[in-house]
Protein backbone atom coordinates (compact mmCIF):
# COMPACT_ATOMS: atom_id res chain seq x y z
CA UNK A 1 0.00 0.00 0.00
CA UNK A 2 1.36 3.67 -0.74
CA UNK A 3 1.59 6.44 1.63
CA UNK A 4 -1.08 7.75 -0.38
CA UNK A 5 -3.48 5.17 -0.44
CA UNK A 6 -3.03 5.07 3.15
CA UNK A 7 -3.99 8.63 3.54
CA UNK A 8 -7.23 8.11 1.10
CA UNK A 9 -8.01 5.80 3.52
CA UNK A 10 -7.93 7.85 6.60
CA UNK A 11 -9.48 10.77 5.14
CA UNK A 12 -12.26 8.33 3.97
CA UNK A 13 -13.01 6.91 7.66
CA UNK A 14 -12.92 10.67 8.91
CA UNK A 15 -15.77 11.71 6.31
CA UNK A 16 -17.68 8.58 6.63
CA UNK A 17 -18.02 9.46 10.57
CA UNK A 18 -18.42 13.12 9.45
CA UNK A 19 -21.58 12.04 7.58
CA UNK A 20 -22.56 9.54 10.24
CA UNK A 21 -23.17 12.53 12.76
CA UNK A 22 -24.42 15.14 10.64
CA UNK A 23 -26.78 12.36 9.33
CA UNK A 24 -28.08 12.04 13.07
CA UNK A 25 -28.18 14.96 14.05
CA UNK A 26 -30.46 16.47 10.89
CA UNK A 27 -32.46 12.69 10.85
CA UNK A 28 -33.20 13.64 14.55
CA UNK A 29 -34.48 17.62 13.80
CA UNK A 30 -36.14 16.47 10.66
CA UNK A 31 -38.31 13.64 12.40
CA UNK A 32 -39.21 16.14 15.27
CA UNK A 33 -40.92 18.26 12.06
CA UNK A 34 -42.17 15.40 10.41
CA UNK A 35 -44.03 14.36 13.97
CA UNK A 36 -45.23 17.50 14.55
CA UNK A 37 -48.81 17.16 14.47
CA UNK A 38 -48.54 14.36 17.29
CA UNK A 39 -46.96 16.31 19.67
CA UNK A 40 -47.75 19.62 21.49
CA UNK A 41 -45.98 22.54 21.28
CA UNK A 42 -44.16 22.44 24.49
CA UNK A 43 -43.33 18.53 23.34
CA UNK A 44 -41.33 19.58 20.40
CA UNK A 45 -39.51 22.51 22.19
CA UNK A 46 -38.16 20.33 24.86
CA UNK A 47 -37.33 17.30 22.40
CA UNK A 48 -35.67 19.95 19.67
CA UNK A 49 -33.50 20.57 23.14
CA UNK A 50 -32.78 17.24 24.13
CA UNK A 51 -29.97 16.59 21.63
CA UNK A 52 -30.75 12.89 22.79
CA UNK A 53 -27.77 10.61 22.46
CA UNK A 54 -27.42 7.37 20.29
CA UNK A 55 -27.72 5.55 23.63
CA UNK A 56 -30.16 7.04 25.10
CA UNK A 57 -32.48 6.08 21.67
CA UNK A 58 -31.15 2.54 22.29
CA UNK A 59 -32.38 2.54 25.82
CA UNK A 60 -35.84 3.50 24.66
CA UNK A 61 -35.91 0.99 21.94
CA UNK A 62 -34.65 -2.02 24.41
CA UNK A 63 -37.51 -1.17 26.58
CA UNK A 64 -39.98 -0.78 23.75
CA UNK A 65 -38.93 -4.05 22.37
CA UNK A 66 -39.71 -5.89 26.00
CA UNK A 67 -42.78 -7.25 26.81
CA UNK A 68 -45.57 -4.87 28.28
CA UNK A 69 -43.01 -2.20 27.12
CA UNK A 70 -41.56 -2.86 30.39
CA UNK A 71 -37.57 -4.12 31.75
CA UNK A 72 -36.19 -4.72 34.87
CA UNK A 73 -33.25 -2.47 35.22
CA UNK A 74 -30.98 -5.53 35.91
CA UNK A 75 -32.33 -7.08 32.10
CA UNK A 76 -31.26 -3.59 30.82
CA UNK A 77 -28.18 -3.52 32.02
CA UNK A 78 -27.74 -7.01 30.23
CA UNK A 79 -28.34 -5.14 26.61
CA UNK A 80 -26.65 -1.97 26.36
CA UNK A 81 -23.13 -1.62 25.44
CA UNK A 82 -22.29 0.54 27.99
CA UNK A 83 -21.40 0.85 32.32
CA UNK A 84 -24.33 0.27 35.02
CA UNK A 85 -23.24 4.23 35.94
CA UNK A 86 -23.65 5.20 32.39
CA UNK A 87 -26.68 3.53 31.83
CA UNK A 88 -28.03 5.28 35.36
CA UNK A 89 -27.06 8.42 34.09
CA UNK A 90 -29.09 8.21 30.95
CA UNK A 91 -32.13 6.70 32.48
CA UNK A 92 -31.96 9.33 35.34
CA UNK A 93 -32.03 11.67 32.18
CA UNK A 94 -35.04 10.14 30.41
CA UNK A 95 -37.20 9.71 33.52
CA UNK A 96 -36.40 13.37 34.08
CA UNK A 97 -37.58 14.10 30.82
CA UNK A 98 -41.02 12.07 30.77
CA UNK A 99 -39.73 9.49 28.44
CA UNK A 100 -39.30 6.62 30.71
CA UNK A 101 -40.45 5.79 34.45
CA UNK A 102 -38.96 3.94 36.88
CA UNK A 103 -40.91 1.81 39.55
CA UNK A 104 -41.46 -1.21 42.16
CA UNK A 105 -43.22 -3.94 41.59
CA UNK A 106 -45.58 -4.25 44.84
CA UNK A 107 -43.72 -7.85 45.75
CA UNK A 108 -40.38 -6.55 45.36
CA UNK A 109 -39.11 -3.68 46.48
CA UNK A 110 -35.70 -4.29 45.67
CA UNK A 111 -35.88 -4.47 42.00
CA UNK A 112 -36.08 -1.72 39.66
CA UNK A 113 -37.98 -1.95 36.58
CA UNK A 114 -38.27 1.15 33.83
CA UNK A 115 -41.07 1.33 31.42
CA UNK A 116 -41.51 3.56 28.37
CA UNK A 117 -43.56 6.10 27.69
CA UNK A 118 -46.12 6.61 24.50
CA UNK A 119 -43.61 9.91 24.06
CA UNK A 120 -40.39 7.59 24.47
CA UNK A 121 -42.05 4.86 22.09
CA UNK A 122 -42.24 7.58 19.88
CA UNK A 123 -38.55 8.34 19.58
CA UNK A 124 -38.06 4.55 19.63
CA UNK A 125 -40.01 4.75 16.30
CA UNK A 126 -37.83 7.60 15.63
CA UNK A 127 -34.61 5.43 16.33
CA UNK A 128 -35.83 2.48 14.21
CA UNK A 129 -36.72 4.82 11.10
CA UNK A 130 -33.00 6.38 11.32
CA UNK A 131 -31.62 3.25 11.21
CA UNK A 132 -33.53 1.69 8.18
CA UNK A 133 -33.01 5.23 6.78
CA UNK A 134 -29.19 5.29 6.93
CA UNK A 135 -29.32 1.36 5.66
CA UNK A 136 -31.22 2.32 2.55
CA UNK A 137 -28.78 5.17 1.59
CA UNK A 138 -26.03 3.25 1.97
CA UNK A 139 -27.41 0.33 -0.20
CA UNK A 140 -28.47 2.87 -2.53
CA UNK A 141 -24.44 4.40 -2.47
CA UNK A 142 -22.66 0.88 -2.37
CA UNK A 143 -25.28 -0.79 -5.46
CA UNK A 144 -22.43 0.16 -7.97
CA UNK A 145 -20.15 -2.24 -6.74
CA UNK A 146 -19.71 -6.06 -7.30
CA UNK A 147 -19.20 -8.83 -5.23
CA UNK A 148 -16.11 -8.96 -4.89
CA UNK A 149 -15.18 -5.47 -4.50
CA UNK A 150 -17.97 -5.67 -1.50
CA UNK A 151 -16.18 -8.14 -0.18
CA UNK A 152 -12.70 -6.81 -0.24
CA UNK A 153 -14.25 -3.24 1.58
CA UNK A 154 -15.68 -5.67 4.43
CA UNK A 155 -12.54 -7.42 4.59
CA UNK A 156 -10.90 -4.03 4.90
CA UNK A 157 -12.98 -2.18 7.34
CA UNK A 158 -13.09 -5.43 9.54
CA UNK A 159 -8.96 -5.37 9.44
CA UNK A 160 -9.30 -1.45 10.53
CA UNK A 161 -12.42 -2.08 12.95
CA UNK A 162 -9.99 -4.95 15.07
CA UNK A 163 -7.03 -2.80 15.78
CA UNK A 164 -7.22 -1.03 19.03
CA UNK A 165 -6.25 2.77 18.86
Amino acid sequence: MTNSQMQQIYQSIHDLNDVHEDFKKAFWQTSIDHFQNQLTDQVATKLRKMQMTHSEMQILSFVTEAPERTLAYQDLVGKVPFSQGMLSRYVKKLASAELLTRFHQADNKKAVYVSVTDLGQLIAKLHADMHQTERDLYANALAPFDDTQMQNAVDVMHALATIKL
